[in-house]
């Protein structure tokens, strides 16, 4: 939403691009990543609290999700969001789940 809004942190952009559609893993995540972005997720939550109730999203570039979903708001995409983690994360949960199985 941050990107669609006009308010994309250019000093993210490494970490945007290394995750994105179509990256590929190019080499172990270290236990230092992991921690990181498990602070970014909470941090970023309140940062985007703030910013939401200071009603710094105001504008927004409409988009179309590569499923075919047209976005037109910054509330759109909130709702979005929240069921596309969730498949993410059941992916995980089903991942961790058939790995401990078969090993």
């Amino acid at each position: 939403m941050l990107c669609k809004s006009g308010k994309r942190n250019e000093d993210q952009q490494e970490e945007v691009e290394k995750y994105q559609r179509g990256s590929k893993p190019t080499a172990f995540i270290e236990q230092e990543e992991i921690d990181y972005f498990k602070k970014m997720a909470v941090e970023l939550i309140s940062e985007f609290e703030k910013e939401w109730n200071a009603g710094s999203f105001k504008e927004f570039q409409a988009f179309t999700t590569s499923m075919g979903v047209r976005i037109e708001t910054c509330k759109e995409v909130l709702h979005y969001a929240a069921g596309h983690d969730q498949l993410h994360f059941g992916y995980c949960l089903l991942s961790g789940e058939l790995f401990y199985i078969n090993h």
